[in-house]
């Protein structure tokens, strides 16, 4: 499910992979965040996600992406 999502260079449509990640568990968010300093897009809807849509605080899922690419 992870690598689908990153397969598909989430091109353009950043609010519809939004509302798909709101459901990923937290340790496939912590995977896709593994992939982040790669993925710039990515990074971008992370920040995003943190936020508006995840399940998580805003707080500690910026932690969460801080931690996994500095």
């Amino acid at each position: 499910m992870v690598f689908t999502l990153l397969q598909h260079k989430l091109s353009g449509s950043l609010y519809y992979y939004a509302g798909y990640l709101k459901s990923l568990s937290f340790n496939a968010v912590k995977n896709l965040i593994q992939y982040a300093r790669w993925e710039s897009q990515l990074y971008r809807l992370l920040h995003h996600l943190a936020s508006s849509y995840c399940l998580l605080s805003g707080s500690q899922l910026l932690i969460l992406i801080h931690s996994h690419t500095s």
